[in-house]
């Protein structure tokens, strides 16, 4: 666990700052240490986008963590909506 944790990196992000893009190929874990982001839905077809309930997390939570086991594209994008400090953890990292 201290060798993860020593594998952290810090990255703050701006409001309105995109953080990740659906379609991407996920390669990391993120941790939101300060802040609010939002999880697009761009999952959904765009004509229910608009009535869709907002997803907000903020301090402690986490997001992008199948990219860490499986190969696989991101299913939505993630923006910030207030100045955040997330810590990233490579996949890389984590399988060593």
């Amino acid at each position: 666990l201290g060798e993860i944790c020593m594998s952290l990196r810090t990255r703050i992000f701006l409001p309105g700052d995109m953080i990740l893009f659906k379609g991407d190929v996920g390669k990391e874990l993120f941790i939101i240490a300060k802040g609010v982001v939002e999880v697009l839905r761009d999952d959904l077809p765009a004509s229910k986008r608009r009535n869709a309930p907002k997803i907000l997390l903020r301090n402690g939570s986490f997001f992008g963590e199948i990219a860490l086991v499986m190969d696989l594209r991101r299913t939505c994008s993630v923006q910030a909506r207030t100045m955040c400090e997330v810590n990233i953890l490579q996949q890389d990292a984590f399988d060593a």
